[in-house]
């Protein structure tokens, strides 16, 4: 009779351990489920099911509208337009994730605003080689269209950038970028370029980046025409929002 009032003694304390501990366990969850761990904290915020230190090479996806937007101020205002296009590529390692290299490359072709008179002349400025063409003498567009073959041909069709290098990101994802522009046939070291990176979830690692770029069309050797006493500005402001996916 002694030993059974032991046993019923033992499980009555273990019930009572239980009703202490389940209410305790579900406060942690509860917790943790409203103070979840943020991605920059995780040792490897990219999903991935590769090695963390091995270089990852990550394409950017298709152009959302607007993810590249460009802005040249002038007389009676501002222009602003966009790119329909772009590629670029980032060769990065993962935990730490740190960038090792990468480019962006943008057709001038791609580059539209609300005029298409005024997009022809962005490609005259960009695109002819001035020693052969006869731009910036006068303008050679056609139609909104320039020449496909000839001295008035397009010798630069792109604008690119080539990454150097990429600080660590802090805690708040932010980042500077370094590298070297070329545009119309000039390569150039570029101003630091502060980025702000952000890892996304899905079923690949994939991060984004924004950020923005100013750039002096002089330095370039770039010529604008002018109309009448209407001028534009040298510096062109460059807003980037892109989004790259493991390849």
């Amino acid at each position: 009779m002694h030993r059974g009032n032991d046993l019923r003694s033992d499980t009555d304390l273990h019930r009572a351990h239980n009703r202490a501990i389940f209410p305790a366990s579900m406060f942690l969850i509860t917790l943790s489920l409203l103070n979840p761990r943020p991605l920059h904290a995780a040792p490897n915020p990219l999903r991935t099911t590769r090695p963390q230190k091995e270089i990852v090479t990550f394409r950017a996806a298709p152009l959302r509208d607007g993810a590249v937007t460009f802005s040249l101020g002038f007389t009676l205002g501002t222009h602003e337009g966009k790119a329909s296009a772009a590629r670029a590529e980032v060769a990065a390692e993962l935990a730490p994730f740190s960038v090792r290299g990468g480019f962006i490359e943008v057709p001038i072709a791609s580059l539209s605003s609300d005029d298409a008179k005024r997009d022809c002349h962005t490609r005259e400025a960009l695109g002819l080689d001035y020693a052969k063409s006869d731009f910036p003498g006068s303008h050679v567009c056609e139609d909104g269209k320039l020449p496909s073959e000839g001295k008035n041909a397009v010798a630069f069709p792109t604008i690119r950038f080539d990454i150097a290098s990429v600080t660590a990101p802090d805690a708040a994802g932010n980042a500077v970028a370094r590298g070297k522009w070329t545009i119309h046939g000039v390569t150039r070291e570029s101003t630091p370029i502060p980025i702000t990176i952000t890892p996304l979830l899905g079923k690949k690692a994939a991060f984004r980046v924004h950020g923005s770029a100013s750039l002096s069309l002089k330095e370039y050797g770039i010529a604008v025409k002018n109309f009448l006493l209407i001028s534009v500005s040298d510096s062109v402001m460059v807003n980037f929002d892109l989004i790259f996916e493991e390849k």
